[in-house]
């Protein structure tokens, strides 16, 4: 006879290769130099973590993936202008409707006007990559209070990835390609 999977264990594998997926996405974005390119990487990681969140009860994730989403294509593909209004209506809705719904996940909330901040520095990478920084430690907090070694765990790789992927570039220039 053969018998099928439980829907318990059915979710438990969703929310495992959807945290797995995001994650990899995410890091695999900032391997990118050019911040365009890192924000549209980082839309796909946006809708798995939208998914991992949601599978695991996790509003304030959810809605802040949700905006990361919207946020990060606005960075990716549009003007100064338009992007500028996106990325800030969505970190104010973020902080809005994440503090109504679920209060407890404020420390994820601040991740959204850190990566505003980031989108206004798109042009310059080091200063993006700093402010992209902040909301990675705000996740690893996150991951920390809701007990998920996914989330906390991938966001210190990632943000470790956000900040070394240029320190490993300089380090591995010639001393006759280093500026001087």
């Amino acid at each position: 006879m053969i018998t099928l999977p439980s829907e318990a264990f059915l979710i438990n594998i969703a929310v495992n290769l959807s945290g797995l997926a995001a994650f990899l996405l995410v890091t695999a974005a900032f391997f990118f130099r050019a911040p365009r390119k890192i924000l549209a990487v980082s839309v796909a990681s946006s809708l798995f973590w939208v998914l991992h969140f949601g599978l695991v009860g996790a509003w304030a994730g959810l809605i802040t993936s949700v905006a990361s989403a919207v946020r990060n294509g606005a960075g990716a593909w549009l003007e100064q202008r338009n992007m500028v209004v996106v990325t800030w209506a969505c970190a104010a809705l973020v902080v809005i409707t994440g503090l109504m719904i679920d209060p407890s996940g404020w420390i994820v909330l601040i991740a959204a006007p850190s990566r505003a901040i980031a989108n206004h520095l798109r042009s310059q990478e080091l200063l993006f990559r700093l402010a992209c920084s902040i909301s990675g430690f705000c996740y690893i907090a996150y991951g920390l209070s809701l007990g998920s070694t996914t989330v906390w765990l991938s966001s210190a790789v990632t943000t470790a990835v956000v900040l070394g992927a240029p320190l490993l570039r300089y380090l591995r220039t010639k001393p006759s390609d280093a500026p001087v």
